[in-house]
């Protein structure tokens, strides 16, 4: 195969010899790309500063069949982050969603809206609360992977829900109706947090934060994060 161009995300690297380094990157069309540095580590690199996490570059590749790691041919930068990596609570935030991105996004499988709003979430967070940034790309990882329930109607009766119903949150992780399923023992979901979800999902995380800030969201984001997180849990069978 040619060399491959393509915008990406730098999420992390570590060291593979005295004078080379392995980078994962988020890129545009190809999803998560493996690839060796030659010479990254060497004080003269090419790379310059292109292979700091989360720095958004122009990154060029070549990939030989059956082999796992690409080749990195060259990196220009396009953004750098530097200041938010840094950042050891954003640092520390950013570890855990890129480790939601390696569970949940298959190598070499291209999704250009978790690249978009990966990338959106990267450039909102600078201002913006952490755990507002957390939920926004919970809820999108968890729709474009498939795992995240339909909360617009029931699972069971299919009826369609009014903004001011409350539903339960089932052990299978779906959305049900009162009529359909107790509420014994399971998690009720208020009709202001279904809300949250919507505008999550209609907004730029940006926009998003500034709403969530203006109306106090934080209470209700505590609860919303208890079912992504029960979600995240149960389908990588880790906390």
């Amino acid at each position: 195969m040619g060399l491959v161009e393509t915008n990406a995300i730098v999420l992390k690297n570590y060291s593979l010899s005295e004078s080379d380094k392995i980078v994962l990157f988020l890129t545009q069309n190809h999803g998560l790309v493996r690839g060796v540095a030659k010479g990254a580590r060497r004080l003269k690199s090419r790379f310059g500063s292109g292979l700091e996490p989360l720095s958004i570059v122009t990154l060029g590749y070549f990939e030989k069949e059956q082999r796992e790691l690409v080749s990195i041919n060259n990196v220009e930068l396009q953004e750098s982050h530097f200041t938010k990596a840094s950042n050891v609570n954003l640092l520390t935030r950013f570890s855990y969603l890129i480790g939601l991105l390696t569970e949940f996004l298959p190598p070499n499988d291209p999704d250009e809206v978790l690249f978009r709003m990966t990338r959106a979430c990267l450039v909102a967070v600078e201002t913006n609360n952490l755990d507002f940034i957390t939920i926004y790309f919970e809820i999108w990882l968890l729709k474009q992977s498939g795992y995240l329930p339909s909360f617009s109607k029931c699972f069971k009766c299919d009826k369609t829900f009014d903004a001011s119903d409350n539903q339960i949150f089932t052990n299978l992780f779906e959305v049900a109706c009162f009529n359909c399923v107790k509420k014994e023992g399971k998690r009720v979901i208020q009709a202001r947090e279904r809300s949250i979800i919507r505008q999550i999902m209609n907004l730029s995380p940006e926009k998003f934060c500034l709403l969530a800030f203006e109306n106090n969201y934080s209470e209700d984001i505590e609860q919303i994060s208890a079912i992504t997180q029960h979600i995240i849990s149960n389908t990588i069978g880790n906390k």
